[in-house]
């Protein structure tokens, strides 16, 4: 098991340090690429089903690696699951799918919803639905869509991005192979963007 000096993703996020646009697309894109590792292993299927900034760890040089892979489950094992241990994570983190329907199976798009809910932290560097009850959060996700907004300078391929991850409609949210490969592309923009400007 790999030190990860700086401990959650989420205690990076609510610390102090500068953290610029590229680097919050690399810590986006190191995170996108372990949870597509995963929907990509051996094992068919294969979902992490916890899936919240806690759950990435942070490296002294700012790298991310997906934990708690203890955790991660077969969409057939899932099935034989009860639902109330399908959705023993926190509720900011749960599929509309999910929260409005107590029988709705857990799959990838709500995982991919999850992960667009760390996504839009590490934009936003906030706790999401911060205060709320679960029972605001239910209401706020199923009845009136609600997604938190993005800070105004978030670059805006990112915020693009980060909305159809959050999308409540699960079709139109993204496969994790297509998360790694946008974010690929904005940080190649946003790199360039910053040697232009220091040269």
């Amino acid at each position: 098991m790999e030190y990860c000096e700086l401990g959650s993703l989420r205690r990076v996020l609510e610390g102090e340090q500068q953290l610029s646009w590229e680097r919050r697309v690399r810590m986006a894109l190191d995170a996108a690429s372990g949870l597509y590792r995963m929907h990509q292993s051996n094992e068919k299927f294969k979902l992490h089903c916890s899936i919240d900034s806690t759950r990435f760890l942070v490296d002294h040089g700012l790298r991310v690696k997906l934990g708690g892979l203890d955790l991660a489950k077969t969409e057939t094992s899932i099935r034989r699951i009860s639902v109330a241990n399908q959705r023993s994570h926190l509720v900011p983190y749960i599929s509309p799918q999910q929260l409005c329907n107590i029988h709705y199976p857990y799959d990838k798009p709500c995982e991919v919803y999850s992960f667009g809910i760390v996504l839009w932290e590490i934009a936003s560097r906030k706790t999401p639905f911060k205060d709320c009850s679960d029972k605001v959060i239910r209401q706020k996700v199923c009845e009136e869509k609600v997604r938190e907004p993005l800070p105004s300078d978030c670059p805006k391929d990112l915020h693009e991005l980060i909305d159809e991850c959050r999308a409540f409609d699960p079709f139109e949210r993204p496969k994790a192979g297509a998360i790694v490969d946008r974010l690929k592309n904005i940080l190649n923009r946003i790199s360039t963007v910053t040697k232009e400007s220091w040269d």
